[in-house]
């Protein structure tokens, strides 16, 4: 019996198999698949080829490899770079690897970004630049500081003459030390430099007088100018031997010897120190006042006070614009303010808006502005000296009690 069934089994089994090839047979034939070829960027985009091939053109946009830089589909839409910059740009651009440890280092190059400077496809200037060298500097530093009545000729002959693009070996970007840079043009041994310099040795300090780039003075002279050089009276302060420049010696010192109308009343530490050449240049400025850097510098470098500005700043200090509430050499009171409080904040906050007011708040008509608020900044809004609720109940101490109640105003509640 079990032999009859296991025979049942076994017919069913070819019969099956039979069938599946028999319908196999019958079935259509297999279809071959052709391989096609991968499309390329250029294939795709013929008007964007078109485009870029004018002018001066990126090496890898010439041979359409636009997969050098991109990816073919991006990773997202519209991101498109294979690395971000400056990445994708020095697997070719080497020699900008080590760019970054460089003492002088361009802004956009220490950022990365070389578009700032390049047209990525193609450009009708050298260098793939976006725009012409004369005027594309101009996007960054103020045009006006070199178009003035005076232009140092290295200027009109471009930027590059004097600096590096990208980075250098010197400050401000100078191709070589300062005084040698200026003794590659001028011959500080000829005798004419001589004379046009009272006949003082002059061989180096050039920038301590001339302004780099241009001046409203025919000889290049900076803006302000001290009268002792301006009238070309060296020998008021100045005395040579030989080849050596000094300064000559008088008692109380070289500047009170012609600026005797500095106040003695709460000096600052440089003027009771006879130190101003902290804040000022001795022979010409940029600045007014002689100052030896930008008035929203030259106070930061003794001063830790709005190099990181943390919450609210006060305008004036967010402004570096020291000298609107201090006085440069001496006060009226501490701090070297030019006057007390009220008086001094009364000066910009009109009083009539925060004091001669029907209902005015207890400090404000006694002038006691720094009670409540900060000079210079703070974390809290209207530059208040700490959390609002903090300042107030630190004189209201009845209405601090109040906050103990079960029922409260919700702005009350807030602080």
């Amino acid at each position: 019996m079990k032999q009859v069934a296991l025979h049942n089994i076994v017919r069913v089994g070819l019969v099956c198999l039979l069938g599946t090839v028999v319908l196999a047979a019958c079935g259509p034939a297999p279809v071959e698949r052709k391989q096609t070829a991968k499309k390329t960027c250029a294939q795709c985009h013929p008007e964007l080829v078109a485009e870029y091939q004018s002018g001066i053109v990126h090496q890898p946009v010439e041979e359409n490899d636009c997969e050098a830089c991109h990816l073919p589909h991006g990773l997202i839409p519209t991101v498109l770079l294979r690395q971000p910059l400056p990445a994708v740009c020095l697997p070719c651009h080497a020699d900008f690897q080590q760019v970054s440890e460089q003492p002088s280092v361009h802004k956009p190059v220490a950022a990365g970004n070389c578009d700032a400077c390049h047209a990525p496809h193609n450009s009708e200037f050298n260098n793939l630049l976006s725009a012409a060298e004369d005027q594309l500097c101009f996007d960054c530093h103020d045009a006006e500081l070199f178009n003035r009545a005076t232009v140092h000729e290295p200027v009109s002959e471009g930027c590059g003459t004097c600096h590096d693009a990208h980075a250098a070996d010197h400050d401000g970007l100078l191709i070589s030390a300062g005084q040698e840079l200026c003794a590659s043009c001028h011959d500080v041994a000829a005798n004419a430099f001589s004379q046009a310099h009272e006949g003082y040795p002059v061989t180096s300090g050039c920038i301590d007088c001339h302004a780099q780039h241009s001046s409203s003075d025919p000889g290049l002279l900076r803006e302000v100018v001290h009268e002792p050089v301006r009238s070309g009276d060296c020998d008021d302060c100045h005395s040579v031997n030989g080849a050596e420049i000094g300064l000559q010696s008088f008692q109380g010192g070289l500047c009170l010897s012609c600026h005797e109308d500095t106040p003695g009343a709460s000096e600052h530490d440089p003027v009771r120190e006879g130190g101003c050449p902290s804040c000022h240049a001795p022979h010409a400025s940029e600045y007014a006042g002689m100052l030896s850097e930008p008035p929203t510098s030259v106070c930061l470098k003794c001063h830790e006070q709005g190099q990181i500005i943390r919450g609210i700043a006060h305008e004036p200090a967010a402004q570096g614009a020291c000298l609107d509430c201090h006085g440069g050499h001496a006060g009226a009171g501490d701090a070297l303010l030019k006057a007390e409080a009220p008086g001094l904040c009364f000066e910009c906050h009109e009083r009539d808006v925060y004091a001669d007011t029907p209902q005015v708040h207890q400090p404000a008509k006694e002038g006691l502005c720094l009670e409540c608020h900060s000079s210079h900044e703070s974390p809290y809004k209207g530059l208040l000296v700490d959390r609002e609720s903090k300042v107030c109940f630190s004189c209201h101490n009845e209405t601090m009690r109040e906050k103990g109640l079960f029922s409260q105003h919700r702005p009350f509640a807030r602080g």
